[in-house]
């Protein structure tokens, strides 16, 4: 139903990338650099644009989690080709922060992208599709995670839960690397924080 009349008809990347160029400016205005960074984003939705984005801007690699799968393999593809289409509108958005050759790494990869499996082509651009998978118990490596991110997902949760997945692993924030960021952007409203071993930044 929402796919026809809801948020997803004529669904359009552009506002999410948006997102994730505030993103990857705030980090850097915070004196981090998010280019070849790990990022772990909660909440992937049916298009996980802003991991495609900030790979697209040089991210070394975005882990996503969703609680149920709810990833579109037609929708994903339309938004790659949207992206690789509209060059002049992804040139005009993301500036000197675009990286040429992996926009035409992106564009290389719709050739065989529909006979493939999606979770296999978004690994194949620097993004690991994890669902179901409970973001507070991940298990994944202590100090392997550089931003902790999630766009419009934080005001559905309760926050004992938010506080369980801060960084991806649990309370202790384990996951994330001494002085990486929480970025949360919940409707007009972002957090941002910085993180040690034995304190995280409350998400609100």
């Amino acid at each position: 139903m929402q796919r026809s009349f809801g948020a997803l008809r004529g669904y359009s990347p552009w506002r999410r990338a948006e997102a994730a160029l505030g993103v990857f400016d705030r980090i850097r205005q915070l004196r981090a650099e998010p280019a070849n960074a790990t990022f772990f984003e909660v909440g992937t939705g049916r298009v996980p644009v802003v991991p495609l984005f900030l790979w697209l801007m040089g991210a070394k690699r975005t882990i996503t989690v969703d609680l149920n799968r709810y990833l579109s393999t037609s929708l994903t593809l339309a938004a790659m080709r949207q992206i690789a289409e509209q060059r002049s509108e992804l040139r005009g958005l993301l500036g000197e922060r675009l990286v040429i050759d992996r926009l035409a790494y992106l564009e290389r990869q719709l050739d065989s992208a529909a006979r493939r499996p999606m979770v296999e082509v978004l690994a194949s651009l620097g993004i690991d599709y994890r669902a179901p998978s409970d973001a507070a118990h991940t298990r994944i490596e202590d100090g392997s995670i550089d931003f902790h991110i999630s766009y419009t997902v934080l005001e559905h949760v309760a926050e004992a839960s938010i506080r369980s997945m801060s960084c991806g692993r649990s309370a202790d924030a384990g996951a994330c690397r001494a002085g990486g960021t929480l970025h949360r952007l919940l409707g007009s409203l972002q957090s941002f924080g910085s993180l040690n071993r034995r304190n995280s930044f409350p998400a609100l």
